[in-house]
């Protein structure tokens, strides 16, 4: 079939002229001005400059399925609130270099009866639509029904910018839900309008809970501490094994242990499916606390200051500190919603399985408990490094307190964090000289999948790392797909929102050897211009704001 194609260039005629468009800077209107690209010319409008901008219409008279695409005039970053007439939710589109005329892919749509709205601080200059072939429409038609590739897992608050996830491989979104208990009406009200808007496109919610976060006061002080609860317990922070308090709060303490845990209940009341307990930032949970070495006294007739972070029975008494958390939490929430609730507890957790373990978290342990229904991964990576200047013997591995102290007063390193993939899978050898942890990045993906089959858990592989392009974001893909994966989760997913070059890919993250998620260029999503006019501005040689 030959496509038609409409191309609208003139943007102040297609809103509606004059009666909410000027050509003067106005407060109260958008603003209209000419430009002049490479390829065509029109008027653009913007409302950067406007106070209140109202929703602007255009109703470009189709029938059927179309591509649609947005102009922007260029020489200045920009952005455009835009929908669909029938879409519950408007997107925002940015410009990825706002110094070229840009042209970006929107979405596909049966166009039928449908309007363009766009509204907020916006700017835009063309629309163009391209009809798609039959085969096209019914690949559109049958994604909005489809549902096995739903197995995207976005982390953290994205606003009213749900029409991103309307629509795409996205089964979960898990926003954080704060450190402090005692939420306003207002902000309780926020969260419950929020999670309708997943819940009306088809999304779950996972209430995140971040373990590691305290608060404290520039340049991150211990004292005084924003957090309330850690400042009226200065008592229950995790203890180093030369007795120095550390920033964190330890879990060791069941009061702590239920500060986290009534969060989260608070946030289950505003709506949700689910718990996300995220432990990729902030360690320690536990460390060398008075109930940790007392239990460790009671078990081993000794205490475990001398011990490395890593000695399995010390390992082993973090692990039943830190499962406790996970026993009460599911208790609380079988006690408020029943037995048989559906309510899951997700763990998203450090990069293997062992760096896990590695902070007290067992996802075996968790797993065999039923404790965890999900499991989404973290490029990190903690660990202890105790050099021989701090070490009372190898063998068994023994730590000297004293030269300890020392060493890391005086500014010794005896910790990393990593998160690189050549360091993620170094070669590392523990402290009692084992190898320790996956190999490879396949490998990592096969021990998590192997651990997801065994106990009927789906495991969701962390990419952040590798959104830096579309080709090493879907090379990435491919990888996990190739060693047995098939669900992704991206930390930070909103930062991909806007942003057009990978836009289309994480929507569509799930989707095996599909057209649209492959960044192909052929398919024109997205176009660069070389700006000549904007007004009465000539750009095609002379920059006008050359030295001023």
């Amino acid at each position: 079939m030959e496509r038609k194609e409409l191309l609208v260039t003139d943007m102040h005629e297609a809103f509606g002229g004059n009666k909410n468009i000027s050509t003067e800077l106005c407060s109260t209107k958008w603003f209209a001005d000419t430009y002049e690209h490479s390829e065509y010319s029109g008027t653009f409008i913007t409302s950067i400059k406007t106070d209140s901008p109202c929703e602007l219409t255009f109703d470009p008279k189709l029938t059927g399925y179309y591509r649609i695409s947005v102009g922007f005039p260029g020489r200045a970053r920009s952005s455009v609130t835009i929908k669909l007439s029938d879409d519950k939710y408007a997107t925002t589109l940015n410009t990825l270099n706002g110094w070229d005329a840009e042209e970006m892919m929107f979405k596909c749509a049966d166009m039928t009866g449908q309007s363009i709205i766009i509204s907020g601080k916006s700017t835009i200059c063309s629309l163009r639509f391209v009809q798609l072939t039959d085969e096209e429409a019914e690949e559109v038609k049958y994604d909005k029904v489809r549902t096995d590739t739903k197995k995207f897992y976005a982390s953290e608050y994205v606003g009213e910018n749900m029409e991103f996830y309307e629509g795409s491989d996205t089964e979960w979104i898990a926003p954080e839900c704060g450190v402090e208990l005692g939420k306003t009406e207002e902000e309780l009200n926020r969260m419950r309008h929020y999670y309708q808007m997943a819940h009306d496109v088809g999304i779950k919610v996972s209430h995140t809970i971040r373990l590691g976060y305290w608060g404290g006061s520039f340049p991150h002080a211990l004292k005084p501490s924003p957090i309330k609860f850690a400042a009226d317990h200065p008592d229950m922070h995790c203890v180093d094994r030369d007795g120095q308090e550390l920033y964190y709060m330890s879990f060791a303490y069941p009061e702590v242990r239920k500060q986290r845990i009534d969060i989260a209940m608070e946030a289950l009341k505003t709506g949700g499916e689910a718990v996300t307990v995220m432990i990729c930032r902030g360690v320690p949970f536990v460390a060398f606390e008075k109930p940790v070495c007392d239990a460790f006294y009671e078990r081993y007739g000794e205490y475990p200051y001398e011990r490395p972070m890593d000695d399995p029975d010390l390992n082993a008494i973090h692990c039943e500190f830190m499962t406790m958390l996970f026993r009460e939490l599911r208790e609380a929430i079988d006690k408020e919603y029943g037995k048989n609730n559906n309510i899951e507890i997700h763990l998203r957790g450090m990069n293997s399985i062992d760096d896990c373990r590695y902070l007290g978290v067992d996802p075996v342990m968790l797993a065999k408990e039923g404790l965890i229904q999900r499991v989404i991964t973290h490029q990190r990576r903690f660990l202890e490094e105790l050099f021989d200047e701090v070490l009372k013997s190898k063998d068994p591995p023994r730590v000297d307190l004293k030269k300890f102290s020392e060493f890391t007063r005086n500014g010794g390193n005896s910790t990393v964090l990593l998160w690189n993939e050549g360091d993620l899978y170094a070669p590392y050898r523990n402290s009692r000289g084992e190898l320790y942890g996956p190999r490879s990045f396949e490998e990592n993906v096969k021990q998590w999948e192997a651990f997801g089959k065994e106990y009927s858990i789906p495991i969701y592989h962390e990419l952040s790392a590798y959104c830096r392009d579309p080709h090493t974001l879907w090379k990435a893909v491919n990888r996990v797909n190739e060693a047995g994966g098939e669900r992704f989760s991206i930390f930070n997913t909103s930062c991909c929102a806007g942003e057009i070059n990978l836009f289309h890919l994480v929507r569509r993250i799930c989707h095996k050897n599909d057209k649209w998620a492959s960044a192909d260029p052929n398919l024109k999503a997205y176009r660069v211009y070389r700006v000549r006019y904007i007004g009465k501005c000539y750009y095609n040689r002379y920059e006008p704001m050359w030295g001023g």
